[in-house]
């Protein structure tokens, strides 16, 4: 069973002495989930802060899809893409390792086991499931 993983990667500007600090900064939550196969995983980038609003990245990806690997590769698909978006800015990297759930249940006593998931109708509304 896929679980959700993420983790947390900021990006901070070098003063004069290649010493970062908090006058350029960039902050990003990743979330990891299972993808639409059991091998597939999603990973969901959010902006949590930027220093100045009017450089927040408007064009960067926020969605990334990866065929093999699960959550974990998907985010790793993401923080390259953001590594290669920033690349040549003068910015150091700072990243906490990707957090995993301790807590492993065994698929028939998994909180919800047996729920399907909903399918999102056309007019926005919840429908049954297929």
């Amino acid at each position: 069973m896929a679980r959700i993983v993420d983790c947390l990667v900021s990006y901070f500007g070098l003063d004069e002495h290649e010493q970062p600090d908090l006058r350029r900064y960039f902050c990003y939550h990743i979330v990891g989930g299972p993808g639409p196969t059991e091998e597939s995983g999603v990973a969901a980038l959010t902006t949590l802060a930027v220093h100045e609003d009017s450089e927040r990245c408007t064009y960067c990806q926020p969605f990334h899809v990866v065929e093999t690997g699960g959550p974990a590769a998907a985010i790793d698909k993401a923080i390259r893409y953001l590594d290669d978006v920033y690349r040549g800015k003068h910015l150091r990297k700072i990243q906490t390792a990707v957090r995993r759930p301790e807590v492993v249940w065994p698929a028939d006593k998994a909180p919800l086991a047996g729920v399907a998931p909903s399918v999102i109708t056309a007019d926005g509304q919840l429908g049954p499931p297929r």
